[in-house]
């Protein structure tokens, strides 16, 4: 029963920070912080204040890295407020600022992106079955201008988020 909570608890935050840091270590290599100025879109289906905490995570990485808010980070950030019907509109609006990338979660959220746009890179934290919402027609190589991480419950999907969410911590006072 403890395992099942601790899975419930740990493999969707593991899930968001990876995704986080795979896009955060992509804008790394992509230039120079201090010769670019990215403009990333950030589109969140909740509000600020039911956010999954590994959001501040992220932006506190690309800050270590080099990617100052305002100097050479700029961030159209929109909050749907649990209201998934605002997400298209806030999904063109954000567009319409000329994003560099659009940065988004749920299942919800990746549709909205990918209907909004077919051009601008789509990094989804944390969504459902990308294969059967439509998104994708593949995981490993899904194509087009969307990537990110499904969390889809496949057969064997939780047995092996767990055994990762287990590797990840091992040495923890989680495990003692």
């Amino acid at each position: 029963m403890v395992a099942r909570r601790l899975g419930s608890i740990c493999w969707p935050l593991l899930v968001l920070v990876t995704a986080l840091e795979v896009f955060a270590s992509s804008l790394a290599r992509a230039a120079d912080p201090v010769e670019k100025v990215v403009h990333v879109g950030f589109v969140s289906p909740q509000s600020p204040a039911t956010a999954l905490s590994g959001i501040n995570a992220f932006w506190e990485r690309l800050h270590e890295l080099g990617w100052i808010r305002d100097q050479n980070l700029i961030v159209e950030e929109r909050w749907a407020e649990s209201r998934y019907d605002r997400l298209p509109a806030l999904m063109s609006e954000v567009l319409a600022r000329r994003v560099d990338v659009l940065v988004t979660y749920t299942t919800q959220g990746a549709i909205a992106a990918k209907n909004a746009t077919d051009t601008v890179p789509i990094v989804v934290a944390l969504a459902g079955d990308l294969i059967r919402s439509g998104l994708v027609t593949n995981l490993a190589r899904p194509g087009g201008n969307l990537t990110g991480l499904s969390f889809g419950y496949a057969e064997g999907m939780a047995a092996s988020g767990w055994n990762c969410c287990r590797i990840q911590s091992r040495g923890s006072l989680l495990w003692r």
